[in-house]
């Protein structure tokens, strides 16, 4: 009971200690566009495009109105569908609209998502959120735990300000991307997959599918344009899905991108295997070259409300799916 209070006087006057990613990237993002209300592109997921994008070495992009936009990378390590929408939901709360969501879909989370990560970056009307999709005793008990292991790191910060974020750059890219991997190193990397269970035996969670399919109508409801996007895998990685499994991803995705009339972009090829250091998280090299082609592809395009971004290399889109 009291480090349960404990946790929640240090949530209401120091949000920031329970989720510092989540609100240095806040902060960030402010900086970029309060001033001049820029409108915006906000890539959200996990890790992998966290790693994959990085806004910084985009060239100037500018919407059919002739503003310039911000593409800010948004994601957050771990995040699913169900942590997505948490903080799709957070940052509305935090006064942030963008113009549009590039959301991520990544399989081994639409088919399990971490009840640990999320609750381990979670308030208490996060967990209530969360619960909603999530088993509530088991996403309850994962807060009071994280809770009480990261009180003290939580208790610290509240009494002095956060270390600074280096790792990130003004559009939320992550400056401290690894260079180079060995074949031994990538061969390891990949090896310990946390990933093996889900994509072995993958099948669409019901929490999953309900947390994705309400975070694109919450958009619909703030007039905030969405995409879906399937990110890189290499072959060792695309190896561990269970016969047929990876086509009843993707078939998954495209069908909820024909249903919702949402756009989808299938992404999963888009870099050569010596690109990733375990098969699924960018090197930088990959991540130049995905941030390239995202913005060249889907960005600039989407912004400018290009007829030619519906095309057969898009499953489910369709021209007016772009703002609905």
């Amino acid at each position: 009971m009291l480090l349960a209070a404990g946790t929640g006087a240090i949530e209401a006057f120091r949000p920031d200690t329970i989720d510092p990613e989540y609100s240095h990237r806040l902060s960030l993002f402010h900086q970029q566009t309060t001033a001049s209300e820029r409108p915006s592109v906000m890539v959200m997921g996990s890790s992998r495009i966290g790693l994959s994008f990085v806004p910084e070495e985009l060239p100037p992009i500018y919407d059919s109105g002739g503003r310039s936009v911000v593409a800010f990378n948004a994601s957050h390590v771990g995040a699913g569908p169900v942590t997505n929408l948490v903080l799709l939901r957070r940052l509305l709360r935090d006064g942030v609209r963008p113009t549009h969501v590039i959301l991520e879909v990544m399989p081994s989370f639409l088919s399990h998502e971490s009840y640990f990560l999320l609750a381990s970056c979670c308030s208490a009307s996060d967990v209530s959120l969360a619960a909603t999709y999530m088993n509530r005793a088991d996403i309850a008990w994962e807060y009071v735990h994280t809770g009480a292991v990261l009180f003290p790191h939580r208790a610290r910060a509240a009494c002095a300000p956060p270390e600074p974020a280096e790792n990130f750059g003004p559009l939320g890219g992550r400056t401290d991307l690894l260079k180079t991997a060995t074949p031994e190193f990538r061969a390891r990397a990949t090896f310990v997959q946390t990933h093996v269970h889900e994509l072995k035996d993958f099948q669409i969670a019901d929490e999953g599918d309900r947390a994705l399919r309400d975070t694109i109508a919450l958009c619909r409801t703030h007039d905030i344009g969405i995409v879906l996007l399937m990110t890189p895998e290499g072959t060792p990685f695309r190896a561990l899905y269970g016969p047929g499994r990876e086509e009843l991803f993707a078939g998954y995705v495209n069908r909820v991108g024909l249903e919702t009339g949402v756009t989808v972009i299938d992404a999963r090829r888009w870099l050569r295997d010596d690109e990733f250091y375990d098969s699924h998280h960018a090197l930088q090299t990959g991540a130049s070259t995905f941030t390239a082609r995202l913005g060249h592809d889907v960005i600039t395009p989407l912004v400018g409300r290009d007829e030619a971004f519906a095309t057969a290399d898009h499953p489910g889109s369709s021209p007016r799916s772009l703002r609905r």
